[in-house]
């Protein structure tokens, strides 16, 4: 009697976690954006006298927080009091003593907690600080043989990553401890046998969470489609512009090249909009290494979208953005940016 109530159990366990991967879905094209901008940054003065090398950008309510490549027994992320822009703390160390990072990949800022990703093969784990602090209040382990591009945490504190290995589906959910508690949103099968355990690196994305509707936003890092996923009605709502969906890359020389095309490479999202930075590099552009040129004169790309993945406009500017945030209460972007030699602070003012 034991072993068939374990069968059973067994089988409904699995009905829990697989059955998520079950989600209704609707599909629609686009070829344009209806409104263009031109926009240009205004340099800001911050108060610190670190001098950045590779910089990225996060702000949250009162707090920007600054991420750089630190010297040994440095810091990777400055605070600073926003909008004031004045300098607060510093935090996460590097190194490889407890508390420590070695490889932070991603931040997201979620209910007063900063979560943080160390990329390291041995243990991959996410640091959780309240702000404020220099010292984590949690780490949470991530599954063993875990391959993953990014993650997002959600109203419930679950935490999500795409997998890029290992896994059927380009989504999963975790819980407090690490553990896989849902998976959604299945992988296309890739049908030559030889490169069918790439789809995973093929669609690899981009993740942002919406804590206004929530709902997860997937952005093709080698395609242009947007998927706006909602948690509360387990559909997706997917758009596809004219570079099209990821697809398998053609060998060049006889090396394999998992992608064939450039799509979107930051974005953030705000109560109203999805903000996207999109590269748009064809096959032919990366053939002639012109996808990795960098054309001072040649307007980079934001694409903005409202939740039902329908384009509201486009927004273009001539700096080297290395990242970016969307203040909505101010209708700005603020950004880190390369320009010659140096990064600065940039900010743009929307467009209505």
């Amino acid at each position: 009697m034991n072993f068939i109530l374990g069968i059973i159990f067994a089988i409904f366990s699995t009905l829990l976690i697989e059955g998520c991967g079950r989600t209704d879905s609707s599909e629609q094209t686009y070829s344009e954006f209806p409104i263009q901008h031109i926009i240009k940054g205004e340099p800001l003065h911050i108060d610190s006298a670190h001098i950045y090398r590779f910089p990225k950008i996060y702000i949250f309510d009162t707090t920007m927080i600054i991420k750089d490549i630190p010297t040994t027994g440095g810091c990777f992320y400055d605070v600073y009091k926003f909008p004031e822009l004045e300098y607060w703390y510093s935090f996460a160390r590097k190194g490889r003593g407890e508390n420590e990072i070695l490889y932070p990949m991603n931040l997201h800022i979620n209910n007063g907690k900063i979560y943080i990703d160390d990329f390291t093969e041995a243990l991959k784990k996410i640091h959780v600080y309240n702000i404020g602090d220099t010292i984590p209040c949690k780490i949470v382990p991530l599954p063993t043989g875990t391959y993953y591009s990014t993650f997002t945490v959600d109203n419930y504190e679950n935490i999500w990553i795409l997998p890029i290995r290992n896994s059927k589906y380009r989504l999963q959910q975790l819980d407090s401890k690490g553990n896989i508690t849902k998976e959604t949103m299945p992988l296309p099968e890739i049908t030559d046998t030889m490169y069918n355990d790439m789809s995973g690196e093929v669609w690899q994305s981009l993740l942002s969470f919406s804590h206004n509707k929530n709902v997860l936003i997937l952005a093709t890092e080698f395609g242009e489609q947007l998927d706006i996923y909602s948690e509360d009605k387990e559909e997706t709502i997917t758009s596809i512009g004219p570079l099209g969906p990821p697809e398998i890359g053609k060998p060049i020389n006889g090396a394999f090249l998992s992608f064939s095309k450039l799509g979107f490479n930051q974005i953030h999202t705000t109560s109203k909009y999805i903000y996207a930075a999109f590269k748009g590099a064809t096959h032919a552009d990366i053939l002639s290494k012109k996808a990795w040129q960098r054309d001072t004169n040649e307007y980079q790309k934001i694409y903005v979208y409202d939740y039902s993945g329908t384009p509201v406009k486009e927004l273009l500017y001539k700096e080297q953005i290395t990242g970016f945030q969307v203040v909505e209460s101010e209708n700005a972007i603020y950004a880190t940016a390369e320009t010659g030699e140096e990064y600065f602070i940039l900010k743009y003012t929307i467009p209505n």
